[in-house]
């Protein structure tokens, strides 16, 4: 029997696994969790952070295409930047440029620049999430080489239910389909 474990903590050696499935065009670890975000002027929220890898992330994901504010250059280069979702910093009052807090439930908080704005067109998502670059996470987390889930594209979406229960039998970890989340599993 299998047993539950909460994240990843081999994600490279597991992408390099994944990407072996001919279905598989990329894919992208992400370590996510529970943060508190304040402003210079005190308004505080509280967020979901997304540590990435900006450049699987890319390749994986629509990202780019969502960034409404920002470049995606300067997130690059910057150690401390962050991407924030649009409804976040609207509330927030922040705009790129700003530098924020962010606090771990368990650690102090940290300064970060905004270096953009992503707009999902998913309300939910759109008020609640920051990227920062892994590492980033992974120190403010304390969870250094760990991930929470590895997002996986693939050339056939439709086919993600078989590609998902494929990868729990290989890999012996959860894995659940773009149709699975979207019907709340």
């Amino acid at each position: 029997p299998r047993r539950y474990e909460e994240g990843i903590s081999n994600p490279d050696q597991m992408m390099r696994a994944i990407r072996e499935f001919s279905n598989v065009i990329a894919c992208t670890p992400v370590l996510e969790d529970n943060v508190a975000i304040t402003t210079n002027d005190f308004s505080h929220e509280l967020s979901r952070l997304l540590g990435i890898d900006l450049d699987s992330e890319l390749v994986a994901t629509d990202l780019k295409k969502q960034l409404t504010a920002g470049d995606l250059g300067d997130f690059r280069t910057q150690p401390r930047g962050v991407l924030l979702g649009s409804l976040l910093a609207g509330n927030l009052r922040v705009k790129v440029g700003d530098t924020i807090s962010i606090a771990a439930t368990t650690g102090e908080a940290q300064p970060f620049r905004v270096c953009g704005i992503v707009q999902t067109g998913d309300n939910l998502l759109d008020e609640r999430r920051a990227y920062v670059h892994r590492r980033a996470a992974e120190n403010l987390l304390g969870k250094p080489g760990a991930a929470s889930y590895i997002i996986v594209k693939m050339h056939d979406p439709e086919r993600a239910p078989q590609l998902a229960d494929r990868l729990e039998e290989v890999l012996g970890h959860r894995a659940r389909s773009w149709q699975e989340r979207a019907a709340g599993n």
